[in-house]
């Protein structure tokens, strides 16, 4: 029960951080889809900066098209390093 002031027992720092980071996520998604007005349903974008759900998940990890392109589908011999200081796969 959470108020039978019984100690909780201390998260460990990694899932603590993936908290913290799932937290952000949510938050920057909030903040993202703007009240309803840049949302948008049956495909992952619309061309005029409204998405859906997953759609918009791509973009906040990586707002260029291109490098997530590249990132899903590298070229033989592609710089992934590069690439992946610019998007967070």
């Amino acid at each position: 029960m959470p108020f039978d002031a019984m100690p909780r027992k201390p998260i460990a720092p990694e899932i603590a951080s993936e908290i913290r980071l799932a937290y952000e996520t949510l938050v920057r998604l909030e903040e993202f889809f703007d009240a309803g007005e840049r949302w948008h349903r049956g495909e992952l974008c619309d061309g005029h900066g409204r998405y859906c759900l997953i759609g918009a998940v791509d973009h906040l990890r990586c707002p260029d098209a291109a490098l997530r392109y590249r990132c899903k589908w590298p070229e033989r011999g592609a710089d992934i390093v590069h690439l992946a200081t610019r998007c967070s796969l």
